[in-house]
């Protein structure tokens, strides 16, 4: 006698069969190493016999190879569709922004089409359901990594923060700019200090995290919400770049290249003459005809003189300016990148003073417009919140310094070697150019080995390992650009063009990609950065929690 089958009714009504698509196949497969007959099959399993037979017909049906039906029936081939599918949805729509009309497609073009729907319906509810899943993943893990830190000190941290618009809707976005990891990415209806401060003081709770610093632009909302909150605001070094390079780049290449264009003419005036002067004195000998030209060529030669000085003069300019913004960047550090000496706020003052100075004296000679010293003179305002924010390292590190009680030996050991070093690597990274980035290293390298050969050498392993993980912390303290942030907000500018929306959810599964699945070339994600600890497989987790392939309706 047959079993009776439970059902169960979903929401719209519609009758769903308990059978699981894996448990078919592992029922199907026991049947056919067994030998038995599904009669005597289906009373061993309590399983209907009419149901087994059903299966049975319906795998005989697939308009397929006999040797594919075997094997992604069977729950080897089931898994491998589960993780392609998976795989498909996680990779190509959800991160790379492919629609899922494209998957469909795909699986019908590979021949998947009998063992997997390619609808657009059933593809896009796969896809809902996995972004679902992403975002619990996210929660889950962030909860786990969080509680297993909740015994170590509070860990002191920037954040790089910005806001993005999607249409009418505004995207805050907060990230803690040495692990890249993602703490503030949501819509809110305004980004003003309230609103910061709602969504920052959301996103940390529970997070073993101490924000002592944001870096941004001079947002009024951003600037008045990290004040309120007792945090150091750190000036990005790019809105003072940015309004010295309209000031001057455009202007300064538009002197050059028209001095350029009154060069190549002089040059061609003068050869002319010079053609026409020889050309007279061959024919009339010595007359006033011939002295003429020669007094026209040698005007012309002078004026072209005079242009190619106007040419160097201009290139010159071009140059200082150059230098000068190159040296903003390079001097705004709290160690010298050439010796690695600590450099004190005022010491940074003065050299980007001087170099605010040149600037101004190229404007000068160059007779620039009264906006381009507008704009140098706004660039220049912020030279006292980029020294703020030396004062607010060394004040930082040397207080902490101070509470440890490491004495002046390792004090000093930690102020002009190991904290250096470890800095001159870190800029190293970030520099521009092989032969740049060989240098840096290659000078940080040798202060961590100076000390390493010197006082190091002689403390346990246990000692000397805490020092350099505290000159590392140190060395992440100094920040100075939300670069981070403006690349993610670029990322999803495309993603938003691209698909014209991006809902809540959507917008937090891509969080939780960019937290817990992009990789670094050392193999590390974001969270695992952030929190100290390995996340769970993303991909993995998703593979046990997703329901299996969807069947294609009969047709």
């Amino acid at each position: 006698m047959d079993v009776a089958q439970d059902t169960r009714v979903d929401e719209r009504g519609q009758e769903t069969f308990r059978w699981d698509r894996r448990e078919v196949a592992e029922i199907l497969r026991e049947l056919t190493a067994e030998g038995a007959s599904v009669r005597q099959f289906a009373a061993q399993r309590e399983v209907p016999r009419s149901t087994v037979g059903y299966w049975k017909a319906r795998q005989a049906a697939i308009p397929a190879d006999p040797d594919w039906v075997q094997f992604f029936e069977s729950p080897a081939g089931l898994e491998f569709l589960q993780r392609l599918l998976v795989a498909l949805h996680l990779i190509f729509v959800l991160d790379a922004g492919c629609g899922v009309r494209k998957v469909g497609r795909f699986l019908d073009l590979v021949g998947l089409a009998p063992f997997v729907a390619c609808s657009y319906a059933v593809q896009h509810r796969f896809s809902l359901e996995l972004q679902e899943a992403v975002v619990e993943y996210g929660r889950q893990q962030r909860e786990r990594l969080a509680a297993e830190m909740a015994s170590e000190p509070p860990k002191r941290v920037a954040l790089a923060q910005d806001e993005t618009y999607h249409g009418q809707k505004t995207c805050l976005v907060a990230m803690e700019p040495v692990s890249g990891f993602i703490v503030v990415e949501a819509y809110c209806e305004r980004c003003d200090e309230a609103t910061w401060t709602r969504v920052v003081s959301a996103a940390t709770e529970g997070l073993p995290v101490e924000v002592i610093q944001g870096v941004s632009d001079q947002g009024s909302g951003l600037v008045a919400h990290l004040t309120a909150q007792g945090r150091h605001h750190s000036p990005d070094l790019f809105h003072v770049h940015q309004p010295i390079g309209r000031a001057t780049t455009c202007a300064l290449a538009r002197q050059e290249r028209l001095a350029e264009e009154t060069l190549v003419k002089a040059q061609r005036r003068t050869e002319q003459l010079r053609a026409e002067w020889s050309a007279c004195q061959e024919q009339c000998g010595e007359s006033e005809a011939v002295a003429s030209l020669r007094e026209a060529w040698t005007a012309a030669e002078e004026q072209q003189e005079a242009a190619a000085e106007s040419v160097r003069a201009c290139r010159q300019r071009c140059q200082k300016a150059a230098e000068a913004r190159r040296g903003l960047s390079d001097d705004y550090h709290p160690f010298d990148l050439q010796t690695g000496a600590p450099l004190e706020a005022e010491d940074v003052s003065a050299r980007l003073e001087a170099h605010f100075d040149q600037i101004e004296q190229v404007v000068e000679e160059a007779g620039l417009s009264p906006t381009a010293h507008e704009k140098i003179a706004k660039a220049r305002r912020l030279v006292t919140a980029l020294v703020a924010t030396i004062a607010f390292f060394w004040r930082s590190v040397r207080s902490d310094l101070e509470r440890l009680s490491l004495g002046p030996e390792w004090e000093a050991l930690l102020l002009q070697q190991l904290i250096p070093g470890y800095y001159l690597l870190r800029v190293a990274e970030k520099a521009s150019g092989a032969e740049r980035r060989r240098e840096l290293r290659a000078r940080g390298e040798a202060l961590l080995q100076r000390a390493r050969d010197g006082p190091l050498a002689d403390l346990a392993e246990q000692d000397r390992q805490r020092l350099e993980e505290l000159a590392q912390q140190y060395a992440d303290l100094f920040q100075r650009s939300s670069s981070c942030v403006e690349g993610r907000n670029g990322h999803l500018s495309l993603w938003h063009h691209s698909h014209h929306r991006l809902s809540a959810r959507h917008l937090a599964a891509l969080t939780v990609l960019h937290n817990s699945f992009h990789l670094r070339p050392d193999g590390t994600t974001a969270a695992e950065r952030f929190f100290g600890q390995r996340p769970d497989d993303l991909f993995e987790w998703l593979l046990e929690r997703l329901p299996a392939p969807p069947r294609p309706a009969r047709r």
